[in-house]
């Protein structure tokens, strides 16, 4: 079956909220069942352990079913709003009803959670789904078409495997939403392909997001939560911290706890460590060691095991070819500053950032509104998206749109305004002719 045919089997009606319910659950069932798949396809693609397999994909997956089941039945209802006095008497609510057909793509670095998180909350707002997994994570994209295949029937969802080619022809056929997460020349693709169609896309890309260590920072714990964030993965987090701004006077301090920290989580020799991933394949590998430029010792990699340890480079400038796009990889480049001013203007010169890491107090109030970025997480790392209560979503070059808990479920959603006029009552003042008093009256009414 091609692309083609692909999209036009999906049945155009809305799905009933009994059935997207009843799907929720045997996906929910379905994944707990597949938990050793899962860890093992992981492991396969990216060389996760099964702890972080389960802490940072299937739980965040599984958290996403339970809040969207239980939360189903009131965020589907329609919402009753106020009207404007001009239209009184009359009342009037939002409906949530789906786009339609969705094509969501996903990213080969959370293979499994930035495709099955997405999907869910278009499920739950009634859209029938494409599904397009990363192919550099071939894996994974199997498990989650055999998922898919055993779940849903095939006029609800269905998944396309393939490379740039078939993500192409997908981005050719019809749809009414798009949602893509990934890198910026993916993003782009899609927004014009979205553009093109005159619907809406959400994109959720990355950037070079900042952490910020101020004077008045806890180093030592600022120290085991940056190496922590920047090194999950092996650092092919969108989030993850891209490079690190530290005041001058804790410079040293700050730098000695996170080698300490690297040894204490990865031991003295990383490539051994069984918590420690790899890098997803020889291109990005290749692609990571050029942008280090000669900086990481060959000691420290390994390209036949797609493996790099953790590198802290200091003293870099921002000139580097270090500096001049996102990492996305285990090499953590450090400056130094003395001047908050100084590094807000460098930040506000930049891209807006997907996540922006600031430890400390004194400067915070400054960092809040003199930068933006898709969001600001203070004396943590990461663990901000992880909140179902906040949206998650970039700004600028980093993305448009967000999701996560209730705003997935209205990402996918179209709030249809409805008001339903009373027959009892028709005033005549908007009836031609339109008589002298007629405009003092409106006057009247619409005096502020």
């Amino acid at each position: 079956m091609n692309t083609a045919e692909t999209v036009t089997v999906l049945d155009p009606k809305t799905i009933p909220v009994s059935v997207r319910a009843d799907l929720l659950k045997k996906l929910y069932r379905a994944i707990v069942s597949k938990q050793p798949e899962i860890c093992k396809a992981l492991y396969e693609d990216l060389g996760k352990s099964e702890f972080e397999s389960i802490a940072t994909e299937s739980s965040i997956v599984l958290e996403d079913l339970a809040l969207f089941r239980k939360k189903l039945s009131s965020w589907t209802r329609p919402k009753r709003v106020a009207c404007s006095l001009l239209n009184w008497p009359s009342s009037g609510k939002l409906i949530p009803e789906p786009y339609g057909k969705v094509l969501i793509f996903s990213a080969w670095n959370y293979p499994f959670q930035l495709m099955l998180s997405p999907f869910i909350a278009a499920i739950a707002a009634g859209n029938r789904v494409i599904l397009k997994p990363a192919e550099q994570a071939p894996a994974t994209a199997e498990l989650i078409k055999e998922l898919i295949d055993e779940v849903f029937p095939a006029d609800i969802a269905r998944v396309v495997m393939g490379g740039k080619d078939v993500a192409a022809q997908l981005l050719q056929q019809p749809f009414d939403m798009m949602f893509y997460t990934g890198g910026i020349n993916g993003g782009r693709a899609v927004a014009e392909a979205a553009a093109r169609q005159m619907i809406p896309a959400v994109l959720e890309l990355g950037g070079k997001s900042p952490c910020i260590v101020d004077a008045d920072a806890n180093i030592k714990l600022t120290a085991k939560r940056i190496v922590w964030g920047k090194f999950l993965n092996a650092g092919q987090t969108c989030v993850a911290p891209d490079y690190l701004y530290v005041h001058e006077s804790v410079h040293d301090q700050l730098l000695f706890h996170i080698q300490e920290y690297i040894r204490e989580f990865y031991g003295n020799n990383p490539i051994q460590s069984p918590d420690y991933p790899r890098i997803v394949n020889q291109h990005h590998f290749d692609r990571l060691i050029k942008l280090a430029d000669g900086k990481i010792p060959e000691s420290a990699c390994d390209r036949n095991r797609c493996f790099i340890a953790p590198t802290v480079i200091d003293h870099v400038s921002a000139d580097m070819p270090l500096m001049q796009e996102e990492i996305f990889g285990p090499i953590l480049p450090v400056m130094t500053f003395k001047d908050i001013q100084n590094v807000i203007d460098f930040v506000c010169s930049r891209e807006k950032p997907l996540a922006l890491y600031y430890y400390g107090k004194q400067n915070l109030n400054r960092i809040l509104k003199e930068t933006s970025s898709g969001s600001v997480c203070v004396n943590e790392c990461i663990t901000q998206l992880l909140n179902a209560s906040m949206p998650f979503g970039g700004v600028g070059a980093s993305g448009m749109g967000a999701y996560h808990g209730k705003w997935g479920f209205d990402t996918f959603s179209h709030l249809k305004p409805v008001m339903k006029k009373a027959c009892w009552l028709d005033l005549p003042m908007r009836y031609p002719p339109n008589l002298a008093q007629k405009l003092w009256i409106l006057k009247v009414l619409t005096k502020k």
